[in-house]
């Protein structure tokens, strides 16, 4: 039988790359076009959201949209995507205000013709 090193119940668990852990986002920001909200994880730098963008009364002829982008960056990113309409490119810069909140500013490139720039608040746990 081979001892156990450590075998005391208060022995602490070593954590994944010292500390960076993936982290759960979430945003909602306000556009001309649009209203979006924002949900998505993030590790390492590396991100993976799910865009939900709803018409605004100012623009009630326009429907809704979907995206899902992947993209990497921490303060100033940028991402690739798929819409219900084709590609979307994403260029947005995250500043933290407080520990779990950040404000955030995104223009997000949908066709030749048509691009969103939303700004707001955000989260992550």
């Amino acid at each position: 039988m081979v001892a156990q090193p450590n075998c005391s119940p208060y022995h602490s668990t070593k954590s994944v790359r010292g500390g960076e852990q993936i982290q759960l986002t979430g945003s909602f920001a306000f556009c001309f076009h649009y209203n979006a909200a924002t949900f998505g994880m993030q590790y390492d730098g590396f991100f993976l959201d799910a865009v939900l963008m709803n018409r605004t009364k100012r623009m009630a002829m326009m429907p809704g949209e979907q995206y899902g982008i992947i993209g990497y960056g921490k303060t100033i990113h940028g991402g690739v995507g798929i819409t219900n309409n084709g590609t979307v490119g994403l260029i947005g810069y995250k500043k933290t205000m407080f520990k779990n909140m950040f404000v955030t500013g995104r223009l997000y490139q949908t066709t030749q013709q048509m691009r969103h720039i939303a700004v707001g608040l955000g989260f992550q746990i």
